[in-house]
């Protein structure tokens, strides 16, 4: 395992914060309740866009960062990602709004304080 994270690893994690970022721009613009969720095609598709590629850049890093950075539930958030992805029409909007409100906000801020000491 090596102690600095490869170049890659970091653009990635900028990339996933960026991500997470727009999710709060996506609930700053349509609204942040349960209610304007389900009520806005364009929020939900955007605010699942934004979730595969959250899902699909964790699988970009090396197991070497998450290996250092276990913390983060990489599985999950890849395995959100497959079921979102390949069973879409049978997502809870309750879960996604979880996942909006409470996940996302979550690896940002650890994600944010990963890079400061990168």
């Amino acid at each position: 395992m090596t102690d600095k994270p490869s170049d890659t690893d970091k653009i990635t994690i900028q990339k996933i914060i960026g991500y997470c970022n727009q999710i709060e721009h996506m609930r700053n613009k349509f609204g942040d309740t349960f209610e304007d969720y389900i009520s806005d095609l364009v929020f939900q598709f955007s605010s699942s866009m934004f979730i595969l590629q959250i899902g699909e850049l964790a699988t970009q890093i090396s197991e070497d960062f998450k290996n250092q950075h276990s913390e983060i539930d990489w599985n999950q958030i890849k395995s959100f990602c497959n079921i979102h992805d390949k069973d879409y029409e049978n997502m809870r909007f309750d879960v996604i709004w979880e996942i909006l409100t409470e996940d996302i906000p979550a690896l940002k801020k650890s994600l944010q304080a990963i890079l400061e000491v990168m």
